[in-house]
């Protein structure tokens, strides 16, 4: 996942995307990022977990734990949340290819000089409290319903 995280990093940077906080899910991450001072919260696991419920590690998207991963994502989303800021959240395979995302997500005029703001076909954006989208796109294992969302 390190790799992940260089690659996604260096196109969060390049696109002025700020400020930044990694949700960690396993150790080795946690310290890759604590080494290289990435801002990372890594969800510390209880004594009590059993290893079958332990997430990161590897690639899990068609394993049980991937499921775990999502509630993960959504427990560190609701903290910040109720903390109060405001997220963009992205998976670490996204690569931000330019900055202005704002100019998809705001209802006023920006106010920052040489940006021009909302766009037209993003006028309904703002309405939204959650917007998702997925690349889960596997037809042959959405027409066998062997998906683990299924």
């Amino acid at each position: 996942m390190s790799d992940f995280l260089t690659n996604w990093l260096h196109f969060v940077n390049r696109a002025a995307l700020a400020p930044v906080l990694v949700g960690v899910a396993d150790e080795p991450l946690g310290n890759w990022c604590q080494q290289r001072a990435v801002p990372a919260v890594q969800r510390r696991r209880s004594k009590n977990a059993s290893e079958s419920t332990r997430v990161g590690g590897g690639y899990i998207r068609h394993e049980a734990a991937f499921l775990e991963l999502g509630d993960l994502k959504l427990e560190f989303l609701t903290n910040l949340l109720e903390l109060g800021f405001t997220v963009l959240y992205s998976d670490l395979d996204v690569v931000w290819l330019a900055p202005g995302w704002e100019r998809w997500m705001v209802a006023a005029p920006m106010r920052t000089a040489g940006r021009d703001g909302p766009l037209a076909e993003a006028r309904l954006l703002v309405h939204a409290d959650i917007l998702v989208s997925t690349d889960e796109l596997d037809a042959h294992e959405d027409a066998l319903g062997t998906s683990i969302a299924s």
